[in-house]
Parts: structure tokens; sequence; C-alpha cells
């Protein structure tokens, strides 16, 4: 009988040791093998602590912020906005869809810290933000630039 599959590449599980294979080969380390960067250094997360880490960062716009932590958080927006879409045309109520895009708005407008982090992490000014503004083509420079890797070690941001 073989050994289970290990995505670390090791039979047991577990990350290498000195002196064995190096390298995870396009899958993530295990989590206790992180660099210990704190969330405002640009260290990763997971759905669950990019949710609330960043409500308790709402308007924290210096530091940084790793691509997880400023994707998970996507995503997160990405989920309210449809369920709350969804309930405001189920409802049908104008009281009601008003209620659910002013808090679509305030949430949206709480992304706008993280993105400012994302930017300070790839080394750029979150001031590149308002290139969004421009209809197209700022909307795919600004998701460029989320996408761009961190640069290593410090920056003029943290």
């Amino acid at each position: 009988m073989s050994a289970p599959y290990s995505p670390y590449g090791q039979q047991d599980g577990h990350p290498p040791q000195d002196g064995q294979q190096q390298g995870y080969q396009g899958y993530y380390p295990p989590p206790g093998s992180w660099p210990r960067h704190g969330y405002l250094e640009g260290g990763p997360v997971d759905f669950q602590h990019a949710i609330r880490l960043q409500l308790r960062n709402v308007a924290t716009f210096t530091g940084r912020a790793s691509l997880s932590a400023y994707w998970w958080f996507a995503l997160a927006l990405f989920i309210i906005g449809v369920v709350g879409e969804v309930l405001a045309l189920s409802v049908g109520s104008a009281a009601f869809t008003a209620l659910i895009t002013l808090v679509l708005i305030i949430a949206g407008l709480s992304g706008l810290s993280a993105g400012v982090r994302r930017l300070h992490d790839t080394g750029r000014t979150g001031w590149l933000l308002l290139l969004g503004l421009i209809p197209i083509v700022g909307t795919v420079i600004v998701i460029v630039l989320l996408v761009m890797p961190a640069t290593a070690g410090e920056n003029r941001f943290g």
C-alpha cells in the first residue's frame, strides 16, 4: 500500500527538513512555515482573517496588504453584493433596495484602504487607485497593479 498523497512532496505531509528537497512545486507551504509577518506588514491570511482584520483596520491607509488579504476581502465584497442584489430584487421594496444600496456603498468604500495597502505592498502609491475612474482602461490598469507580486523585503511603505 502506498503512502497517502502529500501536496508538499513528503510522505508524511510535513515540510522538507534541512538537507531534503526544497521548494513546494506550485503548492502553498504548510501554515506553520509562513514568514512571520503581521497583517499590516503584508503577511498572508485566510478568508476569515482577511475579513476580520480588514474590518478592524478599515480606516488604516498605511502599511501593506498581501495578495491573499486583498483578494479574500474582495471576494467577500463580491458575495455581499450578489446576495444584497438578490435580496433587493426579491423583496421589491424601494426602501429596502435603497438600504441594500447604502450597505453596498459602505462595504465598497471599506475596501479602499485594502486597495491602498495592496498597492503599498507592490511598492506603489495608493493614489494609483484613482486610475480606476478612467472608464475601462483605468479599471484594467488598476486590476493589473493589484495582482502584481509584492516587493521583497522592506519598501518605502513598510
